[in-house]
Formats: structure tokens, C-alpha cells, sequence
């Protein structure tokens, strides 16, 4: 049998911009009613239905928040992609999603803890409210999660849900007025009632329709489900509550993007290297973008604000900001790297300092040795720009180079041969050098080599 779980968010939109204890109303513009309030909002007397100049009454230093259904629909989106990553199959509603869990309930032995408590958390931590239950349709699930208590865990069974199908009553079945209008004129008052009533009763007294939605309370039609599935490319915009006037006042409205970016990377088993942050004005014209580069590629939130939080430092914006568009850059499958047994013991990796140092004092500031295909020490180490090449790989001999320097060949002491390099003819300064490693008398240890002349030349020292 199949089982889901259905989780309501009432007022999505307004709790993921104003905190609960701010008064804030969520309204439709076009009457201009309130569709939903904040805690403090509450308190205060203003509910939902209410007229906007009814609300004003009760709390002059009102905040309002118009509806907009694709903000809406991209917070549903980043709570469907959590739903996807934790179970795979997720439907989206208006006001909340369906995750089919009855796969998921057998991989944990009909416990569905290890599953609900991390998107519980993930609900919390942005403070919205939200109504769960479980059900054997997605319909039941709409019908019956706004009666549960806030911010509780689904402890109903599918059964027990079912129970309280039969009592729900029919004006809470979000029925079309007319369709209501026939039912109550028949007596009928609650849903068991309709239930009841024989299959070929409900289509011949209240039509076609009505039966097909008591058909798909009872079983969900998976063929003719739209199930949600991750987008190809991360790109999104947000709008801010107010104009923020400089760089470091977007800091915390990025973090539900990056939080979204690392679970739909880790969804789809990828990885990214690089973000772009564009800053929009209130004609919602470009103002500014900021691009982090990252040398490894990366997932987790925590290993990209570092970086944002140091750019956001030296930026400064030429003019208020009310939009951020976010995209994610070079992302790319993820592959199974060899780490280190002490690896987390070591501390910060070279490639981590120099993306930190590069955020903080911009890429044209750092610098750091590459490896180019030249047999030559002196050529094949070179330097380059930080995010304009890759960083060098380590070679089997360390060695610091110095600039080539005649020595004294009394002074060391031949250890063993290391390598011949004999250029080509079509090079213009052609070579031919015999390499030794040595140790000097004073106790360091040297690279040198010999020339087709026979002198010795210091290269540079090993450690």
C-alpha cells in the first residue's frame, strides 16, 4: 500500500522574510485581504480573511508582504529538492509537497525518523511553519494537514488518518461552491458521509467530476502525477525585504542559497568550483557581480562562505541592492579522490589558503608556482596568476630554485647521479647538464649540475 507524507506550509512566503516576532502580514493584492499573519501579527488580533485597513487598526507599524506566486514557487522548489534528496519521489502543491515514503519506511523498518528529522531541522532552522500527516493519497494529504498542529512531527498513522477523513467536515474539502451547494442541500455534512454512498449514487446525483476526486481521495493516480524532478542549472534570484545599501548586508539572505546549492549538488552527485553573484538595483538592473573561485571543486555551504564573506569585504556597491541572482559555476561530476589518512589532522590544504587569500585581496594579488613541460628547472617552474591555471601537482624531488650560480664543487659532496638534460638543437639556448644531489659542507643539502665545460652550477637546495 502507498503511504505519504504530506507537509502544509500556511504561510511560506511570509516566514522566510520576516521573523515571527516582527508583525507581518502576507495579502492579496487584488482585494487587498490578508492570506496570512505572523505570530506577533496574531497576537495582535489580525487573521487571515481580514482587510488590510481592518489589520492597520490593530498594529499601525504593520510589515506587508504581497503574494507573488513565483517567489512562492521557488521556495517550494528548494523544499521539494531536500523532499527529493531524502526520498526521490516528491509532488508540489500550492501550499506544501508530497513525499511518497512507503519505499523509504521499509529501508528504515516502517520507522520514518531518520527521514523526517533532518527536513524538520531544514524547516526550522528558516523558521517556517508547517503542518505534517501521513496518508495513503496526496489528496488526503491536502485535505487533512491544515487541520494538524504547527511544527509537530507527522505522528499519525495512515490509518488513523483515515479516521479523521471520515469526520472532516465537507466545507473543509475545499470543494467548488456549486458542488458544495448540491451535497448540503442532500444532507450531507461530513466526508464519510459521501464515502458512503454508492459509486454509481455519487455520478449520477453530483456528475462526473465528483467522482473522479472521490476516486483519487481513495487512490493516487501516479501515470498522471507530475513528479518533481532537480533543474539541469542552478540559477536563482531572490528579492530582498528592504534595499540593502552595502555588500555585507546580503550576507545572510545567501545563505539558503548556498544551503539549496550544496543539497542540489549532493542530489545529483555533483560539484562546483566557482559562484557568481549578481546584485540587481530596483529596476532590476545590474549594479554589480561578484564571481569566487574555488581550486577544488567544492559542495558543502560551509566551504563556500568563507570565501563569499572575504569578497563581501571589498565590495562596495555604487547603489542599493533589492535583488541577488545566484548561479553556480564549472559544475561537474564528482569524483572519488584518494585522501589522506591524516588528512583531517593536517590543517588547512595549500589550495584552501590560496582561494581564502585570493577572496580576500582579489586574484591579480596571488600567485603561486605552476609546472609547465620543459626539462629545464628554471622554465618549467613558473609563476602564475591564482584562477588562471591549475595548481602543481608534487613531484617526486621537493627543491627550492635559486638562480643559477657557480659554486665551488670542493665544497660538496657528491651524494648519486639524478638526471641528464640535453636539449634539442632547434632550441635556441641548447643544453646539456648532468644533475647531482650534493651536501655542502655546512650541512645543507644542494641540487647541482655540470655543464658539456665541465663547471658546476648551484640550481637549488633540498627540503
Amino acid at each position: 500500500m502507498a503511504e505519504w507524507l504530506h507537509v502544509h506550509l500556511p504561510a511560506l512566503q511570509l516566514d522566510s522574510r520576516y521573523a515571527q516576532q516582527q508583525p507581518a502580514v502576507l495579502f492579496n493584492q487584488a482585494d487587498r485581504t490578508v492570506l496570512a499573519a505572523t505570530r506577533a501579527a496574531e497576537q495582535l488580533g489580525i487573521e487571515p480573511g481580514m482587510s488590510l485597513s481592518a489589520a492597520f487598526m490593530l498594529a499601525e507599524e504593520l510589515a506587508l508582504q504581497a503574494f507573488h506566486q513565483t517567489s512562492q514557487q521557488q521556495w517550494l522548489e528548494r523544499i521539494a529538492l531536500l523532499g527529493y534528496r531524502l526520498c526521490g519521489n516528491v509532488l508540489v502543491h500550492e501550499q506544501g509537497i508530497s513525499l511518497r515514503i512507503d519505499d523509504v519506511r521499509q529501508l528504515y523498518r516502517g520507522n520514518i525518523k531518520p527521514m523526517w528529522q533532518p527536513f524538520a531541522l531544514w524547516l526550522q532552522q528558516y523558521q517556517l511553519r508547517f503542518q505534517s500527516i501521513r496518508v495513503q493519497t496526496p489528496l488526503q494529504g491536502l485535505l487533512l494537514a491544515p487541520t494538524q498542529p504547527l511544527n509537530k512531527a507527522p505522528i499519525l498513522s495512515s490509518e488513523q488518518a483515515a479516521k479523521l477523513l471520515q469526520q472532516l467536515p465537507l466545507t473543509q474539502c475545499q470543494l467548488p461552491p456549486r458542488t458544495l451547494d448540491k451535497l448540503e442541500h442532500s444532507g450531507l455534512q461530513r466526508l464519510g458521509e459521501l464515502l458512503a454512498l454508492p459509486t454509481g449514487s455519487v455520478q449520477r446525483r453530483f456528475g462526473k467530476w465528483l467522482q473522479q476526486w472521490l476516486q483519487d481521495l481513495r487512490h493516487a493516480r501516479p501515470n498522471e502525477q507530475a513528479w518533481f524532478s532537480p533543474k539541469k542549472q542552478f540559477r536563482e534570484r531572490i528579492e530582498l525585504n528592504r534595499e540593502a545599501q552595502s555588500a555585507a548586508a546580503i550576507k545572510f539572505p545567501i545563505r539558503p542559497l548556498l544551503d539549496t546549492l550544496e543539497t542540489w549538488l549532493a542530489s545529483q552527485k555533483l560539484c562546483a568550483t566557482g559562484l557568481a553573484i549578481t546584485l540587481l538595483n530596483r529596476q532590476r538592473e545590474r549594479i554589480q557581480q561578484l564571481t569566487i573561485h574555488a581550486s577544488t571543486s567544492l559542495i558543502k555551504a560551509e566551504e563556500w562562505l568563507p570565501l563569499i564573506d572575504l569578497q563581501l569585504e571589498r565590495c562596495q556597491l555604487n547603489e542599493p541592492a533589492l535583488y541577488i541572482e545566484f548561479s553556480a559555476l564549472g559544475v561537474s561530476a564528482q569524483s572519488r579522490a584518494t585522501e589522506d589518512l591524516f588528512e583531517q589532522a593536517s590543517g588547512m590544504r595549500p589550495a584552501q589558503l590560496l582561494d581564502l587569500l585570493s577572496a580576500k585581496l582579489g586574484n591579480e594579488a596571488v600567485q603561486h608556482f605552476t609546472g609547465e613541460a620543459d626539462p629545464r628547472p628554471e622554465r618549467a617552474c613558473q609563476v602564475a596568476q591564482h584562477g588562471m591555471a591549475q595548481l602543481p601537482t608534487q613531484h617526486a624531488t621537493a627543491f627550492w630554485l635559486v638562480p643559477i650560480q657557480s659554486t665551488h664543487i670542493e665544497q660538496w659532496q657528491l651524494l648519486h647521479h639524478s638526471q641528464r638534460i640535453h636539449t634539442g638543437w632547434w632550441e635556441l639556448e641548447s643544453s646539456k647538464r648532468d644533475y647531482y644531489f650534493a651536501q655542502h659542507q655546512d650541512g645543507r643539502f644542494g641540487w647541482l649540475f655540470r655543464d658539456a665545460q665541465g663547471e658546476w652550477f648551484l640550481q637549488g637546495y633540498v627540503g
